[in-house]
C-alpha cells in the first residue's frame, strides 16, 4: 500500500485504502493488522488506521482478539455458506425490486454484460467472464433502488472478496451459470418480479450447494462465478 498523499477526508481515505488492500488481498487472510507499521506504510498518525480497523471489524473484514491485536478475517465454511444463505435471501429481494424499477438502459448494459459470452469457450475467456459474471449482480442490485438493501449486500460481497472461491472450474459450472444469467435477464425484461426472485434465489442456491459439495483449501477459495 502507497502512501496517502492527501489530508482531505484522511478518515475515510484510510479507511478506503486498507479495506481495498484487504480486498485486493495486499494483506491476506490471517495476518495481523499492526497500527505502527500501517500508520507508517500509509504515512499517517495511527488514530485514522485504528479507527479504519474498528470500522472493518464492526463490517466483519476483520478480527480483533484482546491483547492480541486485529486480524484479517478467515472465513470457515460454515461462515462462507452462512453468507451465501443469506445472499440468497436479500439478492432475491433484490432481484424483485429491480423487475419493478430498472430501467431500459441497464437492461441494455446487462445484455452486453452478459451476451458477449454467448457461444464463447467460457473456459479461455474465465477472467472475463466471471469479472462479467460479478458486475451483472452488482447492476440488479442497484437497480433496486433500495439504498438500504444495496448496503447490506455489498456488505456480504466484500467479506466473500477476502476469500477464493472458484466454483466457476468445477465441470459444467461456468456453462449453467451463463444459461441461469441469461434466464434472470429475460424475466427482468418481462418485469417478471416473482419470476425473476426465484430465478436468482435458485441461482445463489445452488452456489452454495456447490460450495458444501466442496473441498476448501487453507486460505481460502475465489468467488469468480456467482
Amino acid at each position: 500500500m502507497r502512501k496517502i498523499m492527501t489530508n482531505r477526508n484522511l478518515k475515510e481515505v484510510v479507511y478506503q485504502r486498507l479495506k481495498k488492500g484487504i480486498l485486493n488481498q495486499e494483506v491476506l487472510p490471517g495476518m495481523r493488522l499492526r497500527e505502527e507499521e500501517l500508520a507508517e506504510k500509509l504515512g499517517v498518525s495511527r488514530t485514522p488506521i485504528r479507527e479504519a480497523i474498528n470500522r472493518l471489524h464492526q463490517e466483519g473484514m476483520v478480527v480483533v482478539i484482546p491483547r492480541r491485536g486485529a486480524y484479517v478475517a478467515r472465513l470457515t465454511r460454515e461462515e462462507i455458506i452462512e453468507n451465501l444463505l443469506i445472499r440468497e435471501v436479500l439478492e432475491g429481494l433484490a432481484a424483485r425490486l429491480a423487475a419493478e424499477n430498472i430501467s431500459e438502459s441497464t437492461l441494455e448494459e446487462l445484455h452486453s454484460c452478459i451476451a458477449q459470452f454467448v457461444d464463447k469457450d467460457l473456459m479461455a475467456d474465465l477472467e472475463n467472464y466471471s469479472q462479467a459474471n460479478v458486475q451483472f449482480h452488482k447492476m440488479i442490485i442497484a437497480a433496486s433502488k433500495s439504498k438500504k438493501l444495496i448496503n447490506l449486500i455489498s456488505n456480504l460481497f466484500d467479506q466473500m472478496d477476502t476469500v477464493r472461491l472458484r466454483t466457476i472450474l468445477f465441470p459444467g459450472r461456468a456453462e449453467k451459470s451463463l444459461i441461469e444469467h441469461l434466464e434472470i435477464l429475460s424475466a427482468l425484461e418481462k418485469r417478471n418480479a416473482a419470476g425473476v426472485e426465484h430465478l436468482v434465489r435458485t441461482h445463489i442456491r445452488d452456489l452454495r450447494k456447490t460450495v458444501m459439495e466442496s473441498t476448501i483449501h487453507p486460505g481460502g477459495i475465489s468467488l469468480s462465478a456467482i
